[in-house]
């Protein structure tokens, strides 16, 4: 398997340090806080490469670049251990009353065996990794989220309602990322024959090819 460049991005000091030990014996790693300093570090550790082949970015990153107090750091930390524990706790929640993704996965695989792959996801439940896999393995068109309402929406009793009006507030946007995934779709589908005619062709070349050879040979 080849080897490939990747350049990772991410305003904490200890997330690129992690990332560099863990994975430069796998990849050409270069990291750094920033685009610049990313490439830098590659191309000291690799002066043969220019640009890498991924640019791998944090999503969380501080726009200003403000460093923060150990105090902070602390506080961010617990603040993450309480968001996993929510997490695996929802998770568990959702497990006992049978609502997993591997439904909607079947429900993916059910198509892909009648031969269409023009499906996204819609979702409120997904997670990281339920996303991930959505696009990786099952190869969704899109993972499109459903609206949450916000702090001020639940503190109304009725959830229904604050989700109804929530959906109804992201209305336009749903429509955008909708026509986009049936865009992509389409495309999908408008050059799928092209892409078997091509695979069929080299085929035939690849078949007649070794018939030649064959008929030399005997």
């Amino acid at each position: 398997m080849s080897r490939i460049s990747v350049c990772f991005i991410d305003d904490e000091e200890t997330e690129t340090n992690r990332f560099q030990h863990f994975m430069e014996d796998i990849f050409d790693v270069g990291v750094g806080s920033s685009i610049e300093t990313a490439e830098e570090n590659l191309r000291a550790n690799h002066p043969a490469i220019r640009k890498p082949d991924l640019y791998l970015l944090d999503m969380y990153y501080s726009v200003n670049n403000i460093s923060s107090s150990a105090q902070k750091l602390k506080e961010l930390e617990d603040a993450k251990k309480t968001f996993l524990k929510a997490q695996t706790d929802f998770k568990n929640k959702l497990s006992d009353l049978d609502q997993t993704p591997e439904g909607g996965y079947k429900l993916a695989d059910s198509l892909v065996k009648r031969h269409r792959r023009n499906f996204a996801f819609f979702t409120r439940k997904g997670m990281a990794e339920d996303v991930e896999k959505a696009l990786v393995e099952k190869k969704a068109i899109a993972v499109i989220m459903k609206p949450n309402p916000n702090e001020t929406q639940l503190r109304d009793p009725d959830l229904q309602k604050v989700y109804d009006e929530a959906f109804q507030s992201n209305v336009r946007n749903l429509e955008r990322l909708i026509r986009e995934a049936a865009s992509r779709a389409t495309w999908a589908r408008r050059h799928e024959a092209l892409i078997g005619t091509i695979a069929g062709f080299l085929v035939g070349v690849v078949s007649a090819v070794t018939a030649g050879l064959l008929l030399k040979v005997f």
